[in-house]
């Protein structure tokens, strides 16, 4: 008896010892993988193109096994390659759970080419995203009055390097959020630059002239002014129609008067609450 007992103790040992030893093969092998039931059966319906239920009964061997490396594999592959079941970034998902199990698989360079044009899918569509008319108007509108910008600014670029050459002409620009740019004045050594407040000031207009000179009895035949004043001929005011993204700061700029003499001409006007089609009136410079 106590022979007995010592050969079963001396029988586990070594049985022990196979194990630690890796001599038993790996109960978990790809060719065990490959024979779970529901991974046979979601095979089958792959081969038979019924690639929905194929995904779903993968999924189903992944839950009885979350390790099955072959099932990640092969749901890696339908995610990314058919139309029908398409999810790149499902299928990264599986395709590094999948080097995660098999660290050292041969196929690993190829999966990991999998995983950057799942990536590369999943930039498209991100990058291709549908625009509304109102914003692909808005874009186009905004692209050309980029364009129209620049071709001024380098214009004005170029009159401020040989200011000898004669200004560039006034163009017509589609109305903007932003005010026109500033005249750029030609450089001056022996003046400092001008502040923010000076360029923003606007350019007054030269003084109109005197009235014709006529004689009159109370004069002692000495030339007066008819009104010693200048001749004031009224301005003609103008209509404003008030589009989208309009500012009274902006519109009082680009018609070249004061924001205070465009609020004094419209007192209902309200600054903040502008409203599309409305009719403002622009008082005489």
């Amino acid at each position: 008896m106590i022979c007995l007992r010592r050969a079963r103790r001396v029988a586990g040992l070594i049985l022990l010892g196979l194990a630690a030893g890796g001599c038993f093969p790996s109960a978990t092998t790809q060719l065990d993988e490959e024979k779970e039931p529901h991974v046979q059966r979601a095979k089958a319906l792959a081969t038979a193109l019924d690639i929905k239920s194929a995904v779903d009964m993968y999924e189903e061997a992944l839950k009885v096994n979350p390790n099955n490396a072959y099932a990640h594999y092969e749901l890696a592959i339908l995610l990314q390659n058919h139309e029908l079941v398409a999810d790149p970034a499902a299928a990264i998902y599986h395709w590094e759970r999948y080097l995660r199990l098999r660290p050292k698989a041969t196929n690993g360079d190829v999966v990991k080419n999998h995983i950057n044009a799942c990536k590369l899918e999943i930039a498209k569509t991100i990058a291709t995203l549908p625009l509304t008319p109102v914003v692909q108007r808005d874009y186009e509108r905004t692209l050309a009055e980029n364009r129209e910008l620049k071709s001024r600014l380098a214009q004005w670029m170029a009159y401020a390097a040989h200011p000898n050459t004669p200004p560039p002409p006034a163009t017509a620009v589609a109305p903007t959020n932003l005010p026109p740019p500033a005249p750029v004045t030609p450089p001056n050594p022996g003046r400092p630059a001008p502040t923010r407040s000076e360029v923003a000031r606007p350019t007054p207009a030269p003084p109109a002239p005197l009235g014709p000179l006529v004689t009159t009895g109370n004069s002692g035949g000495r030339p007066t002014a008819a009104t010693n004043q200048p001749v004031a001929r009224a301005a003609a005011t103008r209509n404003y129609v008030i589009k989208a993204g309009d500012r009274p700061a902006a519109i009082a700029t680009q018609h070249g008067i004061t924001l205070d003499a465009l609020l004094a001409a419209n007192p209902n006007l309200s600054p903040r609450h502008l409203q599309i089609g409305q009719t403002i009136i622009i008082p005489p410079r």
